[in-house]
């Protein structure tokens, strides 16, 4: 029988603000582990079974987030309000199973898979890449085609970090709004560039 899972958490943070509530600072760090959690487990067709169910997985977070908020201009009529943010998430996997330290949580094109291993960062990829000899040049057969290895690690989806500048502009009775969101790091893998480059575009 399956069951909700546990959660321990500790946040620090702190709110100040400055200049008659112009200027403001957001400051949290966090980490939790969650823990008993219910997951699907994928098998190894050896088994018999594609799968099977249970309460073992335990994930480790930790980040930091940053929140900036000022006003540079006020007047009667006029105000522009903006807001900076930045924030980090690390994710690990402790433990997926008792009887597997792998889960494929999808799959895609080629061999690709998304996994989490225990003692990793949650998110990975692993797929099929070049072979390489020593040197690290392509190896080809003997047609001149490039050889793959499979099962390589490729990367990773998660961030390094992520942010965003959020923008309000007022005018009397008018209003105006636009957002920039950034980040940094997170493979990705696209279909179109694969199909793309298996068609010579």
């Amino acid at each position: 029988m399956l069951f909700g899972g546990k959660r321990e958490e500790i946040e620090l943070g702190t709110e100040l603000k400055f200049f008659k509530n112009r200027f403001g600072i957001d400051l949290t760090y966090f980490e939790k582990t969650d823990s008993q959690l219910p997951v699907e487990v994928t098998l190894d067709g050896a088994t018999g079974y594609t799968s099977t169910y249970s309460n073992e997985g335990e994930q480790f977070y930790k980040g930091f987030e940053v929140g900036i908020n000022f006003v540079p201009i006020r007047t009667d009529n006029f105000e522009w309000n903006a807001n900076f943010n930045f924030a980090t998430l690390n994710r690990y996997v402790n433990k997926v199973s008792d009887f597997s330290d792998v889960n494929v949580l999808s799959e895609s094109w080629r061999g690709l898979q998304l996994q989490e291993r225990a003692g990793d960062q949650w998110g990975t990829l692993y797929g099929r890449a070049y072979s390489r000899d020593d040197n690290g040049n392509k190896m080809l057969s003997a047609s001149g085609n490039p050889q793959y290895d499979s099962n390589e690690y490729l990367g990773n989806i998660l961030p390094d970090f992520t942010g965003g500048f959020t923008n309000n502009i007022y005018y009397k009775n008018f209003s105006l709004g636009f957002d920039f969101d950034f980040q940094k790091g997170g493979k990705l893998f696209s279909g179109s560039t694969m199909f793309n480059n298996y068609s010579g575009l």
